[in-house]
């Protein structure tokens, strides 16, 4: 049986010593090109892609085709906000056919579900253009729903000139009048706006896109205190000056990792989705992803989910080592969520995030917690499905639970 563990929940600031080869992937057909972050609705999660459908899922691991997004066009991104669904794509620009000519559209709905009677795209309307020759290219749109302010935001744009910034009404998904754009960066694609802890976090991808395994693509990020900037990577290099720190690229068989979409598991728990151009196991088709999201010194850092195994985890401050066995146990009666959690889960609001997923106890509409998914212990991959492939660790036996005294009653004398 697949067992996980975050990285996260090991210890803070320590780091993993020794990890497998190759971390796992997501089961079912994953294929998806620019996916939006994850929602949870009806008790399933979803994600949109370019084009006119996406994904589904009854538990964060195992994806099928399925979901339904009308209008076409590109790099859609959702959220949830009260009842709705709110759901951005941009149609036109790309550079497809060498046009830059673009539109950022916005639209409505109660639920996700293709099945249900509630299920209907409403109020589609343009927030943002480009016209092919102004330094802009509006397309790749995506949400911040402030949680300090209430404010609605978006961020769209490519390589071809700014990525921008422009507010949104959060009731009716318009733009705010009289509102106009802000530059915040320049040299990304796919970006994304979040806010942890005081400081607001500009992510996107560098590197290029749409060549397959020759896809050089790598997600960065700048922040800042104010949501329209200025965003400064780690080394104080503006991105409106190409900066950007790395918080994670291709590894292994994944190739060219690129828009990211955060999802809030539990408190001090976090996971973001992404696509990856390229899988080298899968025919190099584009994929879906949800990977750890850690922080280590005020900067999102990628994580890898890997095989249950035994660890030895090394303390930054003291030096000490920790060895750690890592199994998992599926509780009987227990059953869905991210992490095998009933009911569990996280961008955009939810029941506290995607209903079994994640964004526990993110109140509906709350940037980083799946579009109306229940949170709790729900990542993707804790838990997940079938047998380990060949080449796994092993199954071991967890160690007992132990006490500090109880360490040291057996702790070796003398010099060590």
């Amino acid at each position: 049986m697949k067992s996980y563990i975050l990285a996260a929940t090991a210890l803070l600031a320590a780091t993993v010593r020794t990890l497998p080869a190759q971390a796992p992937a997501l089961d079912g057909e994953p294929y998806i090109h620019d996916p939006s972050t994850i929602a949870f609705s009806d008790g399933r999660y979803f994600t949109f892609g370019t084009g006119s459908g996406g994904l589904m899922s009854e538990d964060g691991w195992t994806w099928h085709s399925g979901a339904v997004r009308p209008g076409g066009g590109v790099a859609p991104d959702i959220i949830k906000i009260g009842d709705r669904y709110w759901v951005t794509y941009a149609t036109g620009g790309g550079g497809i056919s060498g046009g830059h000519a673009s539109n950022v559209h916005t639209m409505w709905s109660k639920t996700l579900d293709p099945n249900s009677p509630d299920f209907k795209f409403n109020d589609d309307t343009i927030v943002a253009t480009s016209d092919g020759v102004e330094d802009c290219d509006a397309i790749d749109p995506s949400f911040l729903l402030d949680p300090i302010t209430g404010r609605l935001w978006l961020s769209y744009g490519t390589y071809f000139g700014f990525i921008r910034i422009v507010e949104l009404d959060p009731k009716t998904g318009k733009r705010v009048a009289g509102n106009q754009p802000v530059n915040a960066a320049i040299d990304m694609e796919a970006t994304d706006l979040i806010y942890r802890d005081g400081w607001y976090y500009l992510l996107g991808t560098h590197g290029t896109c749409c060549d397959g395994a020759n896809s050089t693509y790598n997600l960065r990020v700048g922040r800042s205190k104010n949501v329209l900037g200025p965003y400064v990577d780690n080394m104080g290099i503006q991105l409106l000056k190409g900066g950007g720190k790395l918080v994670a690229a291709a590894s292994g068989r994944f190739v060219g990792l690129g828009h990211f979409g955060r999802l809030i598991v539990d408190e001090g728990v976090e996971r973001f989705s992404c696509h990856y151009e390229a899988d080298l196991d899968r025919s190099d088709r584009s994929v879906l992803d949800i990977r750890p999201l850690l922080w280590k010194d005020g900067w999102p850092v990628g994580g890898d989910n890997f095989w249950g195994g035994t660890f030895e985890i090394q303390s930054e401050r003291s030096g000490f080592a920790l060895e750690l066995a890592v199994d998992f146990v599926r509780m009987a009666g227990r059953g869905g969520g991210f992490g095998g959690g009933a009911g569990r889960g996280g961008r955009g609001g939810a029941p506290g995030t995607p209903a079994g997923g994640p964004g526990a106890g993110v109140p509906s509409g709350a940037p980083g917690a799946p579009a109306g998914a229940p949170g709790a212990n729900t990542a993707p991959g804790a838990g997940g499905r079938g047998a380990a492939p060949a080449g796994a660790p092993p199954v071991v036996t967890p160690l007992q639970g132990q006490r500090l005294h109880d360490v040291l009653q057996g702790w070796p004398t003398g010099p060590h």
